[in-house]
């Protein structure tokens, strides 16, 4: 299925190609969400849901570099389609 790298070996990786100097959580952020998949989240509480299109939103989570960053996760039919609006907490 997907291939997962680990969080700390993809931020050595971002680091070494300029991707963010030193570790700002917010620029973290916006790493993370434009590569979601790469990280390991945590299933959360579940949020809203839609019986008609068969989507639930859930809280995800997942820690990074000591920062805990926190997102929304759209499942549909139980597969876990993307976390966006992600921020550290």
């Amino acid at each position: 299925m997907n291939t997962m790298i680990t969080s700390g070996i993809y931020d050595k990786h971002l680091e070494q190609n300029g991707s963010f100097s030193d570790i700002d959580p917010t620029e973290l952020a916006y790493e993370i969400e434009k590569n979601w998949r790469r990280y390991d989240w945590e299933r959360g509480d579940m949020i809203d849901e839609d019986k008609d299109e068969r989507e639930e939103y859930r809280i995800m989570t997942c820690e990074v570099e000591g920062f805990t960053f926190e997102g929304t996760g759209t499942y549909s039919c139980g597969e876990l389609i993307i976390v966006d609006n992600i921020e550290v907490k």
